[in-house]
């Protein structure tokens, strides 16, 4: 089990990339701790650190001038969660086998990815690090 149960619900505490919008976000969780910029927010809770991306309304994607997807602006792109302190592994997933395992630098930093569910794990030694969700067209 993830944070999410089922496919169709994948996303953190509710908010799913690109379906949930920044008014629907701050019904669920409030005014965010902090702001990064018009288009990322902050929200910190005893457990975790949440990173929340918006889209901006021109075409999303990195470096692209048109990529497969457009919502409008202010919709959830992204969630980037640091848990606090980090879980193991072992707590937050039991379904290993769905995702790409991945192992990064010197330090043995191993990324899970899930692209079907749209989430991602970085994990030093047993404890995770970081929990991405992202649009999984799945």
């Amino acid at each position: 089990m993830l944070y999410a149960a089922t496919a169709e619900a994948r996303g953190w505490r509710g908010i799913v990339p690109l379906h949930t919008t920044r008014s629907q976000v701050e019904q669920l969780l409030g005014q965010p701790s902090e702001l990064n910029g018009p288009y990322s927010v902050v929200y910190k809770t005893p457990n975790e650190t949440a990173f929340i991306y918006y889209a901006t309304g021109r075409p999303c994607g990195i470096g692209e001038k048109y990529s497969q997807w457009r919502v409008a602006p202010n919709t959830v792109i992204e969630i980037y969660i640091s848990p606090i302190p980090g879980s193991p592994l072992s707590q937050l997933t039991s379904d290993k086998g769905a995702y790409k395992k991945f192992i990064r630098g010197h330090l043995s930093e191993t990324r899970y990815v899930n692209t079907h569910e749209g989430e991602a794990l970085t994990v030093l030694g047993n404890e995770v690090r970081s929990i991405n969700y992202f649009w999984s067209g799945g």
